[in-house]
């Protein structure tokens, strides 16, 4: 019975050790060719997630993340002293007492600082802190721009900043 199967499947001038053969070949060939294509696809597409999205408030594209973040001249010591120094808020007695505060602004192609805004929130819902807040971090200018593809870029930072009340 089963010489009469491999028969019928090799045909009357074909044996099964020739199909076997053939069949060999062609694995070999198939796994060589997707070898192959796998090794040339990888190195001609470059799989780079584009990073960007408009930003509505400084009407520019923006990359989220970049090669090399912006960063301040005098790093997160120095953005923090000009924050400080520039800082300036008396809390009323019946406000209720805010401390943390959740910032997003751009570092354009130039190292400015631009569209600074409390990240969620509307401009005309801000409270008198986050005013006092958004106008300190307008001081923290020094600054040095983001890069993608050795090229200066736009960036979006968003940054909690906590500020300690008693001092």
């Amino acid at each position: 019975m089963n010489k009469i199967h491999t028969n019928i499947m090799a045909g009357p001038n074909i044996t099964v050790p020739m199909i076997s053969e053939y069949l060999s070949k062609i694995s070999r060939f198939c796994l060589l060719f997707v070898i192959i294509t796998g090794v040339y696809s990888c190195k001609s597409v470059e799989h780079k997630q584009d990073y960007t999205q408009y930003d509505a408030m400084t009407r520019r594209n923006v990359y989220i993340v970049v090669e090399e973040m912006p960063k301040h001249k005098g790093g997160d010591g120095g953005f923090l002293n000009d924050f400080v120094n520039h800082f300036h808020y008396d809390y009323p007695e019946n406000e209720r007492l805010q401390s943390t505060v959740q910032v997003q602004y751009v570092i354009d192609k130039k190292g400015h600082l631009i569209g600074a805004r409390i990240y969620g929130k509307k401009s005309d819902a801000l409270s008198d802190f986050e005013k006092a807040v958004l106008k300190a971090l307008s001081f923290t200018n020094d600054w040095q721009a983001g890069r993608q593809n050795g090229k200066p870029v736009n960036v979006l930072l968003t940054r909690t900043i906590h500020i300690c009340p008693n001092h």
